[in-house]
């Protein structure tokens, strides 16, 4: 049945005050409920509000029945469904280029330090057993304006010593990528250790022994929802590690940005790099080692090459 038709000197479009102050609340309601969960959710939630209220009101001065304001309504709505990967990607872009300017600050960080020392910090420091006791994350905080966190530091107790713990809520942002969802203190950047990498264990290295070169070289990388707190003295193993980009099982190099297919790692020459899922193994491994003389070249989505 058709909607009764305006007179005609109705104006297409009139709202008293009230009906104004209502919608305004709907609209702030809806964008409040859904912001926390999605901020394109909530613009869903206020475009398709605007749709039917638009359609409502087109329906009543052109005589269009309710089946007629539905479909209008319909197409609204499932051209924003056809939208909202473009809105989940748009709003995922600063994310991860946030998280790649951390790791190009920690890569900063590490090259200083590299050049006041002679080498870059161990991945640990451990006790006369052998047993890691101190991250090279701890050693690299007065090189991230972290003074008066590394001075609060007693080296001679493991990072999980009675008074290390007192710091253990302490929270290192650079350390942090914003789209992980790591518990407080957690930390979304680690290094590859094991022979023939930057990070041996205890040993350290320095830029010269790099035989492959800085730039073919992987220096930092992210890992998603590592279960690592930033103090603690554990990296990933490249013995034990999947040697593949977000893969299906196991800890490896991976991120929160998964859903883009990639993940960023940062070279040792400053560069920063997404690596695509599609990553070979054997030019992975490659680009982790430092004297292997390797010919495979790691695909990037865009960086240096």
């Amino acid at each position: 049945m058709p909607l009764s038709a305006p007179s005609k000197d109705q104006p297409p479009f009139q709202f008293t005050l009230r009906q104004l102050f209502g919608a305004m609340t709907v609209i702030c309601v809806a964008a409040g409920s859904f912001y926390w969960l999605n901020p394109g959710i909530a613009l869903i939630a206020i475009v398709l509000f605007a749709i039917v209220a638009i359609s409502y009101f087109y329906a009543r001065r052109h005589q269009y029945g309710y089946a007629e304001a539905a479909v209008t309504i319909a197409i609204g709505f499932v051209a924003l469904l056809l939208l909202l990967p473009a809105v989940q990607v748009a709003r995922d872009t600063p994310r991860w280029a946030y998280c790649q300017n951390n790791m190009c600050s920690i890569a900063l960080a590490l090259q200083q330090y590299e050049v006041m020392n002679g080498t870059f910090p161990p991945a640990y420091i451990a006790d006369e057993n052998g047993k890691p006791m101190h991250s090279w994350r701890v050693l690299l905080l007065p090189y991230l304006e972290h003074e008066h966190l590394y001075n609060k530091y007693r080296f001679d107790e493991p990072w999980d010593g009675p008074n290390n713990s007192l710091l253990h809520s302490e929270r290192v942002r650079l350390f942090m990528c914003p789209s992980d969802t790591n518990a407080v203190g957690n930390t979304s950047y680690v290094v590859v250790t094991g022979p023939q990498t930057i990070w041996p264990g205890a040993k350290a290295t320095k830029m010269a022994d790099i035989k492959d070169g800085p730039h073919n070289t992987i220096l930092l990388v992210e890992v998603h929802d590592s279960g690592i707190h930033w103090m603690e003295p554990r990296d990933l193993d490249m013995a034990q590690m999947p040697m593949a980009i977000n893969p299906a099982k196991g800890m490896s190099i991976s991120s929160a940005h998964h859903s883009a297919g990639f993940a960023n790692v940062v070279f040792a020459d400053g560069k920063p790099a997404r690596i695509p899922n599609s990553a070979p193994a054997k030019a992975l491994r490659a680009a982790l080692t430092i004297s292997g003389n390797e010919k495979e070249r790691l695909p990037v989505i865009s960086g240096r090459r």
